[in-house]
């Protein structure tokens, strides 16, 4: 079974959940995943009204439907059939007429320069091919078009501070996660322990913002920025979680501190890429 395969079925399994997470005040991911959202279309309204757009890894729709409601025409993709169905319905449920589709990221299923702005909600840090589907993405643009995409960050100030715990967070975010299990593998033989399949590590990259930007620009996109939108919450060593409305106390302070002093942007957990399709 390949990543791709493994990625569909994570996600298909958890459909209901990750539509369901958005509206859970009780959790800190539904939490940055609400931040998100709101972000996208406070920066959406300012490009203008009934803006032609594209959710890129759009789940169960929940952003995709956002967007309808605000006013813009929107097309979703998803590779998970499952999710693509719960988007269906929801618009369905709410008098929307939005074109959601099953579809990979690098292979997307629209003409050319079709869309006045991609957006791609954690969609880039679950493929196993992120450059294919940002040149994608780049080509459905029109020109000056705008690319909205989520990547979580290696260096984030809670996985820094939770040192050595946070270590294998770390590790399992990049490349070298198939590797490092392979390896692990071979001493859990040795001393015959069970070991751990690759099909079983869950899907997902994290990255280092500022070469993550220079990967953007590789591909194609112009005026390429980022900014960091949620803060984990501060556990020392790994220990002492913090209460919910603490953690997010924290990571609000910490995202006004940084519109002020955009240097310390890199240390965000949820890292905010913009870029644009030239206009030539």
């Amino acid at each position: 079974m390949d990543e791709q395969q493994i990625t569909t079925q994570h996600f298909d399994a958890h459909s209901a959940w990750w539509y369901e997470v958005y509206y859970d005040e009780t959790s800190f991911t539904g939490y940055g995943l609400r931040k998100q959202q709101a972000y996208v279309t406070a920066r959406l309204r300012q490009r203008g009204e009934s803006l032609r757009v594209l959710d890129a890894g759009c789940g169960a729709g929940v952003v995709a439907i956002a967007l309808a409601e605000a006013g813009h025409n929107v097309s979703g993709i998803d590779i998970a059939p499952r999710m693509i169905e719960r988007a269906v319905q929801e618009a369905e449920l709410r008098g929307l007429s939005c074109d959601f589709r099953v579809s990979s990221a690098d292979a997307l299923p629209y003409r050319d320069a079709a869309f006045d702005a991609v957006v791609a909600m954690g969609l880039l840090a679950n493929l196993p091919d992120d450059r294919a589907a940002l040149r994608e993405m780049l080509r459905v643009l029109k020109p000056g078009g705008l690319l909205m995409a989520t990547m979580p960050n290696t260096l984030a100030l809670d996985v820094l501070v939770a040192l050595p715990l946070s270590f294998p967070i770390m590790l399992e975010g990049t490349r070298l996660r198939k590797p490092f299990r392979m390896l692990a593998n071979v001493g859990r033989r040795v001393t015959r322990r069970p070991v751990k399949p690759i099909a079983t590590m869950k899907p997902g990259q994290s990255v280092m913002p500022m070469r993550y930007r220079r990967v953007i620009q590789a591909a194609g996109y112009h005026n390429v920025c980022y900014t960091a939108l949620v803060f984990g919450p501060l556990m020392p060593f790994g220990l002492l979680r913090p209460a919910l409305s603490t953690q997010i106390t924290f990571s609000e302070r910490f995202y006004h501190l940084v519109e002020r002093a955009t240097i310390l942007r890199w240390l965000g957990s949820v890292i905010m890429y913009e870029g644009e399709k030239s206009q030539s």
